[in-house]
C-alpha cells in the first residue's frame, strides 16, 4: 500500500513536470513556428505586391489571379476598383488611408469584416497607392494546424486589437511573440489552460495507479504463495521444537529437509545439537546408572558397616562386664586369700573367655577396617562419576550458549526479514527458550553434584577418622589380649606361688585399672564409630535423592 501511495505521488510529480514542460517546450517551438510561417507569408504577398505594376485595366485580373478580396487603386483622390469608382464615402476612406503614405509597401490596416480578419496592404509608387485587401484565414488554418489541446493563440495587432483568437477567456499569459513585417508589429501570445493539463495528468496517474494496484496485487498473490512454499518447513521445526521442549522430550526424532538455504542450514543445526543433547543425556543416563550402581554397593556397605558396630558394641560391653568381673574377682583375691585356689580357677575360666572376646573384638575391628576401607573405594568412584556429569553438564552449558546465540541471531534475521520473518522469529523464541531450560537443567543437576561432593569429601573425612580409631581400637585389644594373657600366666603361678598372692593381687589391680581406663576409651571409639556409621548413612540418604532427581530429570528426554 505504501508503495501503491509512493508510487501514486511520485509518478503525479515527475509526469505532471514532465508534461507541463513538454507543453511549455512544445509552446515555444508552435510560437516560432506560427510566427515565422505568418511573418513567411504576408512577406511573400508583400514580394508579389511589390512585383505588380499594372493600370486601371488590370485591377480586375489581378484581383481574379491573386484571389484577393479587394484591389483599390488611388489616383489624385479617385478609388477605383475592379467594379469602377468608388462612391465618396468609400474613396474619402482610402484617400485617409494614403495620408502620409511613403514610397514603398506598408501594412495600412487590419481589421474584421463579418468574423474574418483581414489585412490591407498598401504600395505607393509614382504618387499613385495600390491598396490590397487580403483574407487572413491562411494565418488562422496556420494557427490550427500547429494548435494542441489546452494551448490557445491569440494575434494582436499593434493597437492590441485581435486580428485571429483561438484561445479562452481568463487564462494566464505564457509567452509573447513579436512579428515584425514591413514596419508593422503583430503580437503573438499564447496561453496554457493548465487545467486541462491536469486533468490529463491526473487521468495518466490514475491509469498508472490502475497498473500499479493490479501489479502489486499479482506480486501479493505469488509472494504470498512462494512464501507459503518457503516456510511450509518451519511449521515442522517448530513442531519439533514444541516436542522437545514438552513433559516427554524425545530425542530421537529429526527433520529431514534437502534445502540449501537458510531454512535448511536452522534445520541441519537443530538437529545436530539434537545428536549432541542426545549423546550427551546417552552419558548422562550411564553415568546415573553408574552412580546408582555404587550407591546401591554403598547400601549394602553402610548396611554392614551399622551391623560391624552394633556388634562390635554388644563385643565392647561383653568386654567392659568381663574387666569388671575380673577387677571384682582380684579384689575378691585380696581380700580371701585363704580361697586363692578356687578363686583362681573360675578366674581362669574367666580370662580364657575373656581372650576368645578380645580375638572376637580383634576380629571385628579388623573387619570394620576392611569395609571402611571398601566405602573409601566405592566414594572415590562415585567422586570419579561426579567429575564425568560435571563435564558432561559444563558442555551441555556450552551448547546451549551456542544455540542461544544460534536463536538470537535467527531472531536478528526475522526482524529483518518483517513481516515474512514473524514465524521464523517464534521458532527462535522457542529454541532459546528451550535452550535456557537445558541451562537451568545443568545448573541444578551441577549444585546437586557439589552437594554429592561435599557429602562424599565429609564421607572420606569420617572413613579416615573411623581407620584411625579402629586402629587404636585394635591396639587396644591387643593390649587387653596381652594383659589378659598375662592374667592366665598369673593364675597358673597361683597354684606353685601362693605366697606372692597378694603381690600378685595388688598388680592385677593396676592392671585391670589400667584395663578399665583402655576400655572406657575403647567405648568412646565405638561410640565414635556409630556415630561416624549414622553420618555415612545419612550421606547415602542424600546421595540417594540426589541419584533419583538425576534420574527423573534425565527421564525426561527420550534417548
Amino acid at each position: 500500500m505504501m508503495t501503491i501511495i509512493t508510487a501514486y505521488f511520485s509518478v503525479k510529480s515527475v509526469i505532471g513536470d514532465y508534461i507541463n514542460q513538454s507543453y511549455d517546450s512544445r509552446m515555444v517551438s508552435n510560437v516560432s513556428l506560427i510566427s515565422s510561417e505568418i511573418r513567411q507569408s504576408i512577406e511573400r504577398e508583400i514580394s508579389v505586391i511589390e512585383s505588380l505594376d499594372f493600370g486601371i485595366i488590370g485591377i480586375r485580373d489581378t484581383k481574379q489571379k491573386l484571389g484577393y478580396e479587394q484591389v483599390v487603386k488611388l489616383i489624385n483622390k479617385t478609388a477605383l476598383s475592379d467594379k469602377g469608382s468608388l462612391d465618396k464615402a468609400q474613396s474619402q476612406y482610402y484617400i485617409d488611408l494614403a495620408r502620409d503614405h511613403a514610397d514603398g509597401i506598408k501594412i495600412t490596416q487590419v481589421f474584421s469584416d463579418s468574423g474574418q480578419a483581414k489585412v490591407i496592404i498598401s504600395k505607393k509608387k509614382n504618387g499613385v497607392v495600390d491598396f490590397f485587401t487580403i483574407n487572413l484565414g491562411l494565418i488562422g488554418e496556420l494557427i490550427e494546424r500547429y494548435s494542441v489541446p489546452g494551448v490557445y493563440f491569440e494575434l494582436l495587432d499593434e493597437q492590441e486589437n485581435s486580428i485571429y483568437s483561438t484561445g479562452k477567456s481568463n487564462l494566464a499569459l505564457t509567452q509573447v511573440d513579436t512579428i515584425t513585417v514591413a514596419g508593422s508589429h503583430w503580437y503573438l501570445r499564447s496561453y496554457i489552460d493548465y487545467g486541462y493539463v491536469n486533468q490529463i495528468i491526473d487521468k495518466i496517474n490514475q491509469d498508472i495507479t490502475k497498473y500499479l494496484s493490479l501489479c502489486a496485487f499479482m506480486m501479493l498473490a505469488i509472494s504470498l504463495i512462494i512464501l507459503n512454499v518457503q516456510l511450509n518447513p518451519l511449521s515442522k521445526l517448530k513442531k519439533l521444537v514444541e516436542n522437545l521442549s514438552g513433559s516427554d522430550a524425545d530425542l530421537t526424532q529429526r527433520i529431514n529437509l534437502n534445502r540449501q538455504d537458510e531454512i535448511g542450514d536452522i534445520s541441519n543445526s537443530v538437529n545436530c545439537f539434537i545428536d549432541n543433547l542426545q549423546a550427551l543425556f546417552k552419558n548422562i543416563s550411564g553415568s546415573n546408572q553408574a552412580l546408582n550402581e555404587a550407591r546401591a554397593a554403598l547400601d549394602v556397605q553402610v548396611g554392614r558397616n551399622i551391623a560391624s558396630v552394633a556388634s562390635y558394641n554388644k563385643q565392647s560391653e561383653n568386654l567392659s562386664q568381663a574387666i569388671s568381673d575380673i577387677r571384682q574377682s582380684s579384689l575378691d583375691i585380696q581380700q580371701q586369700t585363704r580361697q586363692a585356689m578356687a578363686l583362681a580357677e573360675q578366674v581362669s575360666h574367666q580370662v580364657s573367655h575373656a581372650a576368645d572376646k578380645g580375638v572376637v573384638a580383634e576380629n571385628m575391628v579388623i573387619a570394620l577396617d576392611e569395609n571402611t576401607q571398601k566405602i573409601s573405594s566405592s566414594i572415590d568412584v562415585m567422586e570419579t562419576v561426579s567429575q564425568g556429569i560435571s563435564s558432561i553438564l559444563s558442555s551441555i552449558q556450552k551448547i546451549a550458549d551456542q544455540t542461544d546465540l544460534l536463536a538470537l541471531n535467527a531472531s536478528i534475521e526475522a526482524a529483518r526479514a518483517g513481516e515474512s520473518g514473524k514465524g521464523f522469529a517464534v521458532v527462535a523464541e522457542e529454541v532459546r527458550a528451550l535452550a535456557s531450560k537445558t541451562r537451568s537443567s545443568t545448573i541444578e543437576i551441577d549444585q546437586f553434584l557439589i552437594q554429592f561432593s561435599n557429602s562424599s569429601d565429609q564421607i572420606t573425612g569420617q572413613m579416615s577418622q573411623v581407620q584411625k580409631s579402629s586402629e587404636l581400637s585394635r591396639n587396644s585389644t591387643l593390649e587387653v589380649i596381652e594383659q589378659i594373657q598375662l592374667v592366665e600366666k598369673a593364675v597358673d603361678e597361683i597354684n606353685t606361688i601362693n605366697s606372692c598372692i597378694s603381690k600378685a593381687s595388688d598388680s592385677q589391680c593396676a592392671m585391670m585399672e589400667t584395663l578399665n581406663s583402655e576400655i572406657e576409651h575403647s567405648d568412646a571409639l565405638s561410640e565414635d564409630i556409630t556415630r561416624s556409621a549414622n553420618e555415612i548413612a545419612s550421606v547415602q540418604g542424600d546421595i540417594r535423592r540426589v541419584s533419583s532427581a538425576l534420574t527423573k530429570d534425565v527421564a525426561i528426554f527420550k534417548v
